[in-house]
């Protein structure tokens, strides 16, 4: 594994706390287990993240962008919600102790930040900062509350309802005020 360390440090601490987190709960998961898991030194994991959380934010940011940057220009928001719910998914074990975090610097948090960021980057893009109105900020961050909360509802009662179906229900009950930015 030292040899992957020069390749991508990031995404081999990464794959480490996943796989840890597959075993344990995040918040009882040190730095220290994720570096002797991977064969790093904590340097290394100092030298890219603040703490363990900030690796966790990373994951999700990194996976989102990826997301976001390939499909946001191609696909309704719909469908683009519901790659991110997909992957989310796939990853259930990881996001459902990452939703348990509490505190500060929590991924829920994060979480929230990440798609109030989703919403008021893609209005920017689309219509410009001055659409952005201290309202639609106000209307994006209360719809991302709602959002958010399914969301975590979702992942931790064992995804009962598939992406597909949890995506158009966020996407239908976006306000108003919202819908006419994203064409809906």
């Amino acid at each position: 594994m030292q040899a992957k360390m020069h390749v991508n440090a990031k995404q081999v601490l990464a794959d480490s706390i996943i796989d840890l987190a597959k075993k344990r709960p995040i918040d009882k998961i040190t730095v220290q287990n994720i570096v002797d898991h991977c064969h790093a030194g904590r340097r290394t994991f100092y030298n890219h993240f603040s703490d363990k959380y900030d690796l966790v934010n990373w994951i999700f940011k990194t996976n989102l962008d990826n997301i976001v940057e390939k499909y946001t220009e191609i696909e309704p928001l719909e469908k683009v919600v519901c790659r991110i719910l997909t992957f989310m998914k796939e990853n259930r074990g990881f996001y459902s102790n990452a939703l348990s975090i509490e505190g500060q610097n929590c991924f829920l948090n994060f979480f929230f930040q990440s798609a109030c960021y989703f919403y008021t980057n893609l209005i920017e893009k689309r219509f410009g900062k001055e659409a952005l109105t201290d309202d639609v900020v106000f209307i994006i961050e209360y719809n991302c509350y709602g959002q958010i909360h399914i969301a975590s509802e979702w992942i931790n009662k064992k995804m009962s309802d598939s992406p597909e179906i949890i995506a158009r229900k966020m996407v239908c009950n976006i306000s108003e005020e919202l819908k006419v930015f994203f064409e809906i």
